[in-house]
């Protein structure tokens, strides 16, 4: 199978992704900028609870790319999560565009506001409206390391919260706490 150079939509991270057309005009059914990135897509498909896991390779305000050789039939509802060393946004999201062998477009469907807020974080640090994030378990365990209610708290209470806080960190890939 030859490759033309339009089928080729590779992107630098932090940087909009190429559209077909090269911009939002027309011929491009995007209602947002997508940005380039690689984030780790987790999918349940809703119906049949059949899981996929994927790369998120660009995205948007209203949806993003997955990288997947088995994509879902288009019009497929699930539910999706994204994860980055610095950010976690889960929403459900409908697939609108299969190809075999490359992937999936996902439009994001429903998302509740704190989700919102941490998509609206993310897109902005890749414009480049704020820094980049520390990685999420250097956050989660300062957090937890300097959160004053330990010591108020009945010496059970805290422990559970350490253990939580630790298995985030072992969760999230990292042995800091």
């Amino acid at each position: 199978m030859l490759l033309k150079q339009q089928d080729l939509l590779i992107g630098s991270p932090g940087q909009p992704a190429p559209s077909r057309n090269n911009s939002l005009g027309a011929g491009d059914r995007r209602k947002s900028v997508r940005f380039a990135v690689s984030a780790t897509a987790d999918m349940l498909e809703l119906s049949t609870r059949t899981r996929l896991s994927g790369r998120a390779s660009d995205l948007g305000a209203d949806g993003c790319y997955v990288d997947t050789v088995t994509p879902f039939p288009v019009g497929t509802s699930l539910m999706l999560t994204l994860t980055s060393e610095n950010h976690h946004v889960q929403a459900k999201a409908n697939v609108v565009y299969a190809h075999t062998g490359m992937g999936m477009s996902l439009a994001f469907a429903e998302m509740t506001a704190n989700q919102k807020e941490n998509l609206s974080v993310w897109l902005r640090e890749l414009g480049g409206e704020l820094p980049k994030s520390r990685p999420l378990s250097r956050r989660i365990c300062r957090t937890f390391r300097s959160h004053p209610f330990p010591s108020q708290l009945p010496a059970r209470r805290a422990r559970v919260c350490s253990t939580r806080c630790k298995n985030l960190c072992l969760c999230l890939g990292t042995s800091e706490c």
